[in-house]
């Protein structure tokens, strides 16, 4: 259902029967946005409180649903940091975790991963993975795990990881991430359009970043202000077990995902060379189980795929179902993260 309502939010042009239901969700959507406005008005105005972390802030988010590529750039963000001698912690709502949300949970303590992806979460477990001495905390109390990783950690620089409608936290620095294609789909507020609050609210945002995947020519109708340019790119495909990387690229394959918005990811796997001759799509954080891939094996043999390939961030729910050949996609950025956080 998730993913039905992203295409329609996303597509040009609808049919008769996709124009009447995006007419009929528009009263829910005035009624979301009056809440949106009221609570942003509240929290402006300082009749709800804030809490302002000592430590250096940074919130990286999103003003639509669905993937825009911001997990890398957080990523590429806490590394920077960690590089330049900043004790770091990663704070995330941890959604699709199997972990109590209302406490702190360590997923990482910068030295020990202690969750595997179906219980920690996959974007919390693979930012781990991928941002070493880094701490990443979950909790649904985005306080409670910044004065958590302040007190218990010493940090001194906090992400809050797709925290632009998390206004209970203070930031230094507040960017949002916009796809060059998706851009902000129809204009509408949820449920009857992607956006999770105001398009004028964009205004909060002391940085933006668009992420190149195509249409890059048109971001300027947007009329942003303070916009950098991320591209990414991949950098190569390899083995989720083995670690070992494809060294031919003339290869058919199959591929699945199961993130908000995997068009991209399959672009890239035909940009890479890969005859790409079925996809799969899953629901955002779709938790896989053992029948998932045997279901996808049993495809990609009827259909002659030599290999499976999917994205990092469903490699990591995956490495503890099936040791066979399956491989991921690894990105690269170039994002100017001095430029970016003004260091």
């Amino acid at each position: 259902m998730k993913t039905f309502f992203t295409k329609i939010h996303y597509k040009k042009n609808l049919d008769i029967l996709e124009i009447l239901l995006v007419t009929s969700l528009l009263p829910a959507s005035f009624a979301y946005l009056i809440i949106s406005n009221l609570r942003t008005f509240l929290y402006k105005n300082k009749i709800l409180k804030s809490y302002k972390p000592k430590a250096f802030t940074i919130s990286v988010g999103n003003i639509t649903t669905g993937g825009t590529g911001k997990t890398p750039i957080t990523a590429a963000i806490a590394n920077y940091l960690t590089q330049n001698g900043y004790k770091v912690a990663i704070l995330s709502r941890g959604y699709g975790s199997k972990l109590n949300s209302k406490q702190v949970n360590i997923i990482s303590d910068g030295k020990t991963i202690y969750y595997d992806a179906q219980t920690g979460g996959d974007e919390p477990v693979w930012l781990a993975e991928n941002c070493p001495k880094t701490i990443v905390l979950t909790s649904s109390n985005r306080v409670k795990i910044a004065k958590y990783a302040q007190e218990i950690f010493n940090c001194n620089a906090l992400i809050l990881d797709d925290g632009f409608q998390h206004l209970k936290l203070e930031r230094d620095i507040n960017i949002i991430v916009v796809d060059s294609v998706k851009q902000f789909g129809n204009k509408h507020v949820l449920p009857a359009g992607p956006l999770r609050e105001s398009i004028k609210n964009i205004s909060r945002a002391n940085k933006i970043v668009v992420v190149n995947k195509g249409n890059i020519e048109k971001i300027d109708n947007l009329n942003l202000q303070n916009y950098l340019i991320c591209n990414l790119t991949t950098d190569f495909i390899y083995e989720i077990h083995s670690n070992l990387e494809l060294n031919h690229k003339d290869k058919t394959a199959l591929a699945f995902s199961a993130i908000g918005q995997p068009q991209q990811f399959y672009k890239l796997i035909k940009e890479y060379g890969l005859n790409l001759i079925k996809t799969i799509d899953f629901a955002d954080h779709h938790s896989y189980c053992i029948e998932d891939l045997n279901k996808i094996k049993a495809i990609a043999k009827e259909i002659g795929a030599e290999i499976l390939i999917t994205t990092e961030k469903d490699a990591v729910k995956i490495k503890h179902l099936d040791n066979s050949n399956i491989y991921a996609l690894k990105l690269k950025s170039t994002l100017d993260i001095k430029e970016l956080l003004n260091l």
